[in-house]
């Protein structure tokens, strides 16, 4: 359900429509219940790979990724593999990935899972 409303997923009949009938993809992000590492990539880098895919540019990906490791205190990780942070720490990056395109609307499934 929560993918359906995010966007990720399109309805078999119907439609969802959010804020006015905005397509749920531009104003609502989802952090999902299991994170996974992308491999090869630094904590930084996964995160800016989220808002490159949210339409930002390279640059402006690494920034916004940055703020976001910050606001979830893991800015000391950030050049640390995904696969070296503690289950709780790898939660936080999926908040950050959530964080970085800066939706107005973010849904968490089951956020305290790991924390």
């Amino acid at each position: 359900m929560l993918r359906l409303c995010a966007g990720e997923l399109q309805p078999s009949a119907g439609s969802i429509a959010v804020d006015g009938g905005k397509d749920p993809r531009s104003v609502v992000s989802l952090m999902p219940q299991q994170i996974r590492p992308i491999p090869g990539f630094r904590v930084v880098e996964q995160v800016a790979y989220s808002a490159w895919l949210g339409g930002c540019s390279s640059s402006q990906s690494e920034k916004r990724a940055i703020m976001a490791l910050e606001a979830v205190q893991l800015e000391d990780r950030m050049k640390d593999k995904p696969n070296q942070l503690s289950g709780g720490q790898l939660r936080r990056v999926g908040l950050a990935q959530a964080l970085v395109g800066e939706q107005p609307i973010v849904l968490l499934d089951e956020p305290t899972a790991g924390l």
